[in-house]
């Protein structure tokens, strides 16, 4: 291995990592415009309360979060199998798109991406946890899935 051979590894390795950042930056971002959209609504609701006489603190109203509303009870898991049939080798961001896309769900829309990435999460561990998938080559940090035999 040559100089240049370890140069160049360098350079591939922080440009991945600016790439990734980059990502990351986006999705931070994206979740900072959702967060404010969702108070500027939460005040709006208040100030709509208030005008009917609420005079309560409303500080401690808060619903906890439900489970996906996208799809239907049972559908992530039979759509993660048939993801991982049309895409065998998939990483879970990339079975979670699929699903979205089987689904016809807005891919476009980050709270509905990030809730799916987080059902089709939870759909890979139960497959796994009954032997039906496993974890397959890695894809840079993330692991892969396919059926299991």
């Amino acid at each position: 291995m040559t100089e240049d051979d370890i140069e160049d590894g360098y350079e591939r390795t922080v440009s991945g990592l600016l790439r990734k950042r980059a990502e990351i930056a986006g999705e931070v971002k994206a979740k900072q415009d959702e967060v404010q959209r969702l108070q500027t609504d939460l005040n709006a609701l208040d100030r709509a309360l208030r005008v009917f006489g609420l005079q309560r603190d409303l500080s401690d109203v808060v619903k906890r979060p439900s489970r996906s509303s996208h799809l239907k009870r049972g559908e992530p898991m039979r759509l993660v199998l048939r993801a991982i049939a049309v895409s065998p080798g998939a990483t879970t961001h990339e079975i979670a798109e699929k699903v979205m896309e089987i689904a016809g769900l807005d891919r476009d829309d980050g709270v509905v991406r990030e809730d799916m990435r987080r059902t089709v999460y939870q759909a890979l561990k139960a497959h796994l946890a009954k032997g039906r998938v496993r974890n397959g080559e890695r894809k840079g940090v993330e692991a892969t899935w396919e059926r299991a035999a």
